[in-house]
């Protein structure tokens, strides 16, 4: 006799709620213990550890809150991807792929104006924070290449994407969704519009080969290639700058090359769904 299969985890407005309330409580919860102490004990966090430690905090509350409160309650198992490998030949197509979609992200975003009454402000924190983040480059690298690339493919690909995906939601809507959220929680428009770009990149990816371990790593080695060149080259190095071309013209060799692999990855993998 077939066992009974049990049912998909799906994400709606309660399960939202409880993710943000998941991130947001441990954060708050953490400040107020460090407030009710630090007139009787010591604590010298310095801000980048004091970044790491809440980032992780948040994170690990927004999993595990959905985890405890959605998923198990609904589908009566623990939440669960698939981290299969998937072949090398996807990894061969996908990391060009990508690449072309940054080369074509850097001259789009260049066009962002960086002075102004509220770009000129918002640039400024926004520079500021990078650079007191690749100030110690082992807390650059754990946040970009590990954390970061990690949680934020469990919340927002494996969580956000395939919950709505699981409860209907057209599979376009939901890796846009998913993607735009990604975006927005990044809280400026340099970052927010390569994070929608690549966020959409990495959501098809995960749609067509059903592993969110090829999206993680996707990630983190955009994310690793951003550290080297923030902490080698400083945060207004770009690869045309790298290449000694014009940012037109890695545009357009970004575009060709994201077009082409994508057309190899959409024959290889079109069979349609896999989540």
């Amino acid at each position: 006799m077939q066992e009974p299969t049990l049912p998909k985890f799906t994400l709606n407005r309660k399960g939202v709620i409880i993710m943000v309330l998941g991130a947001v409580i441990p954060v708050l919860l953490l400040n107020f213990f460090i407030i009710c102490l630090k007139h009787t004990v010591h604590i010298a966090w310095d801000f980048n550890t004091a970044f790491v430690f809440t980032t992780l905090l948040m994170w690990l509350g927004t999993v595990f809150s959905f985890d405890y409160f959605v998923c198990r309650k609904h589908t009566h198992t623990k939440l669960n991807f698939n981290m299969s490998f998937t072949d090398l030949k996807t990894y061969g197509i996908v990391i060009p792929m990508t690449f072309g979609l940054v080369l074509m992200l850097e001259y789009i975003t260049s066009l962002i104006p960086t002075t102004g009454d509220y770009f000129g402000a918002s640039y400024e924190k926004y520079t500021e924070a990078l650079r007191k983040i690749v100030s110690d480059p082992s807390t650059t690298l754990l946040l970009t290449v590990v954390i970061a690339p990690v949680f934020e493919e469990i919340v927002f690909r494996g969580i956000i994407q395939k919950g709505l995906i699981n409860k209907g939601v057209f599979p376009f809507y939901a890796i846009g969704f998913s993607a735009l959220v990604f975006g927005l929680v990044h809280g400026n428009p340099w970052q927010a519009l390569g994070a929608v770009s690549l966020g959409s990149v990495f959501g098809f990816v995960y749609y067509k080969t059903g592993s969110l371990l090829l999206p993680i790593l996707l990630h983190a080695l955009n994310n690793f290639v951003s550290a080297v060149l923030l902490l080698y080259r400083g945060y207004d190095t770009d690869f045309s700058d790298i290449l000694e071309i014009s940012k037109e013209k890695s545009f357009g060799i970004g575009l060709i090359v994201f077009i082409i692999f994508l057309l190899f990855f959409n024959k290889k993998h079109n069979s349609g769904k896999v989540l």
